[in-house]
């Protein structure tokens, strides 16, 4: 005997099939895949990041060539000069002129100071106005 499948259950089992063949699919094709996420994050948020550390950079670098002009004008003394054979390191170019402006403050105040200026008719006024432009002139 043959047991044969009725027509309309053998239509429903195909339609079973093929739905959950397009599931499978549907699935197979919105399944994640960490390497594809990563891309997609590297695309999305890189370049951005990127260009803020560009910028961080270009700021700092350019920071770092206005000391490096200010100091060069500083005549930092030469290797040809120094015992280390070596350029004088801008730490040190800046800590010697500070004390250079220190000293001729100092001695600015001296000359503002000095009895004989109160001697010298009609230069008093002059020497100490030089010495007070230039003690002004010093002050950060």
């Amino acid at each position: 005997m043959h047991d044969h499948i009725p027509l309309e259950f053998a239509r429903r089992l195909e339609r079973e099939r093929d739905d959950a063949r397009e599931v499978l699919r549907e699935i197979r094709d919105n399944e994640v895949n960490p390497e594809d996420e990563a891309d997609k994050f590297l695309r999305d948020h890189v370049p951005s990041e990127l260009s803020k550390v560009r910028e961080q950079r270009d700021s700092i670098d350019s920071m770092y060539q206005k000391i490096i002009k200010e100091v060069l004008e500083c005549d930092p003394i030469p290797a040809c000069k120094r015992e280390d054979d070596q350029l004088e390191p801008p730490w040190e170019v800046i800590a010697r002129t500070r004390e250079q402006r220190d000293r001729l403050a100092e001695a600015l105040r001296k000359l503002a100071d000095c009895d004989w200026v109160i001697t010298l008719p009609n230069r008093m006024d002059a020497v100490r106005t030089i010495a007070d432009v230039a003690l002004k002139s010093l002050t950060p």
